[in-house]
């Protein structure tokens, strides 16, 4: 709590001007909490002495004055608190999530997106309210029950006592309990959030939920989080319950205490029935900001339970965009004897080394499992090396500046989710300052326009969530315009036409070739075409390369890659596999 209160006043620091003359008015407000029981008591004492009537209804009416005074400034205390909390909570959203999206692969891959999404979402509305509701109006209550136990003080020093002992009592009993109150809290927002991100991870992929007819499935699964859900909560309520009932005991003790003392004061001729009418309305007042804390400091705890999850979070690991130095690539990429691992005890690729040319088209074949989709992403720094060095143009790649290094590759993934914009925005994300003309030039390279021209809406078709409006084969296309748009020096390809029928293939193809001329490209692929134009071939089986050279070569060889073709029906040339199996009866003979 301690932390979050520290991020409070972090939020809050841009607003301390209004915050100091709010403070002022909360003055204000206190003052009139405070004198409208002594005005009331007053006029009680007037009408009991004889006075008149209309003195009797101005001493009433002064105190409704009073009170609807006091209510005015703290309703507008309440407007600026909620306005300087949107500001001050979605200036720290915005902040939160450019972490987020700086944080690695790794982090990402690890968690669900709508449990990231559901701990932002917490941490702002509970953040808001403690702004809202305890900063802006918390002060006024403080303020109001000093001065009224500074009156009561004034009048009876016992009385201002037992009150002032019961107020310590009852917030020191729920400042003692806040640790397991904090506790309860994360228990069931914890099986909150596994609710609404297990529904949201079902609705984000809808199509895997509907292709496996698993609609069912996701209902039960979730009927069983909400009953766990349930109960943590019934928990937290049963001891929110049980605390307040303790403290109901300790308050209405005080507060009958206090009223007894009174009394005795008035039956002594200490008190007249005005100032025990002060001291009733005080009592009453008192123990209702009293009740008031109580409930802020569970908003506080609330929130704070929310600033762990997020603190937790921000405070992983982000990618490095400091250091480095930005450069102007060529292309050349080496690696010497790379090692990675997403678990100590599974190895992923283990000892990897090559070294690749500007402009060089290099292949990376293998059978599923192998590694390949990880080689790019350490290629591209989405993972770095655990053991060994990646070079960019003989240079250290620690050495290089990661958003400039960024800025210079292209990846084209097999299946790449689009964002909920339009066809021309997602084209255009490739490269945000792109012209409407470029747009449409990338979008014809990658055989786009024709589709595109047949939309009502053309460029400003809005794609669906993850872009589940167009086909695979659409989809595609629009990474490939990307890819068009942002003209990189490095271009990383993840079978780009697996999606495609054999016209459209075609298509692409050509735009590919003009794509990759002069770039350096890495391709995983599957298809005899793609492998067979490469200038390289890198074959990966159990994380190592195994083999490396052209696609005659490797052939010839009857190695691992001739194997790698058998096994893949219709991959490998007759005349080509006859020469693969003459090589290899060539060598066992020789041994």
């Amino acid at each position: 709590m301690r932390d979050f209160i520290r991020l409070l006043i972090t939020l809050l620091t841009p607003y301390r001007k209004t915050i100091f003359w709010c403070s002022a008015l909360a003055i204000a407000a206190a003052g009139a909490a405070m004198i409208g029981p002594i005005v009331l008591g007053r006029a009680v004492d007037v009408a009991r002495e004889g006075g008149t009537a209309a003195i009797a209804v101005a001493g009433i009416a002064g105190w409704l004055a009073i009170e609807y005074a006091g209510e005015a400034i703290r309703n507008y205390l309440g407007r600026r608190g909620s306005m300087i909390a949107y500001e001050s909570v979605s200036r720290h959203k915005l902040e939160a999530v450019d972490a987020l999206l700086r944080k690695p692969l790794s982090f990402h891959y690890a968690r669900k997106s709508g449990d990231i999404t559901e701990k932002l979402s917490s941490f702002e509305t509970e953040t808001e309210n403690v702004i809202a509701d305890v900063i802006f109006d918390l002060a006024p209550a403080l303020l109001a029950m000093a001065a009224m136990l500074g009156y009561l003080a004034w009048l009876d020093w016992r009385v201002a006592a037992l009150l002032a002992a019961t107020v310590f009592a009852a917030v020191w009993y729920k400042y003692r309990l806040l640790p397991k109150a904090l506790e309860s809290q994360m228990v069931w927002r914890a099986a909150a959030r596994e609710v609404s991100s297990t529904a949201w991870d079902a609705i984000k992929n809808v199509l895997v939920v509907k292709s496996n007819a698993a609609e069912k499935s996701i209902g039960a699964r979730l009927v069983g989080l909400r009953r766990t859900m349930l109960e943590k909560i019934d928990a937290d309520v049963r001891f929110d319950e049980r605390m307040f009932t303790r403290q109901s005991l300790i308050i209405r003790g005080g507060s009958a205490l206090t009223l007894l003392v009174a009394l005795l004061n008035v039956r002594s001729g200490g008190f007249s029935f005005g100032d025990f009418t002060a001291v009733s309305a005080y009592t009453f007042g008192i123990f209702g900001y009293v009740r008031y804390i109580q409930w802020q400091m569970r908003t506080l705890t609330r929130a704070s339970a929310t600033y762990i999850d997020m603190r937790d979070m921000l405070r992983a690991p982000a990618e490095d965009y400091a250091s480095g130095r930005p450069v102007a690539l060529k292309g050349g990429v080496e690696m010497r004897g790379v090692r990675y691992r997403y678990r100590e005890d599974v190895p992923v690729i283990e000892d990897v080394s090559f070294k690749v040319e500007p402009g060089e088209r290099v292949a990376i074949v293998g059978e599923s499992g192998e590694g390949k989709t990880t080689l790019i992403d350490l290629i591209g720094r989405y993972h770095l090396a655990q053991e060994g060095a990646l070079l960019y143009d003989g240079i250290d790649a620690r050495e290089v500046n990661l958003e400039s290094l960024r800025e210079q590759i292209g990846l084209v993934p097999q299946d790449l989710p689009l964002l909920h914009e339009s066809l021309g925005e997602n084209i255009r994300f490739g490269k945000l300052d792109a012209t409407d003309e470029q747009v449409q030039a990338a979008a014809k390279l990658a055989s786009l326009d024709a589709f595109i021209a047949t939309l009502p809406d053309g460029y400003r078709t809005l794609v669906g969530e993850r872009g589940l409006k167009l086909s695979g084969g659409q989809r595609q296309r629009v990474a490939l315009a990307r890819a068009f748009i942002r003209d990189p020096k490095i271009l990383i390809l993840d079978e780009p036409t697996s999606n495609l029928d054999s016209r459209t293939e075609e298509q692409i193809q050509r735009s590919l070739e003009t794509l990759m001329k002069g770039r350096t490209t890495f391709i995983i692929a599957h298809r005899l075409r793609t492998v067979r134009d490469a200038d390289r071939i890198l074959v990966l089986k159990g994380g190592r390369i195994v083999e490396q050279g052209r696609h005659e070569e490797l052939v010839a060889k009857g190695g691992a890659y001739a194997a790698l073709l058998r096994s893949q029906a219709g991959l490998v040339a007759p005349d080509e596999a006859k020469k693969a199996e003459e090589a290899r009866e060539d060598e066992e003979t020789a041994g």
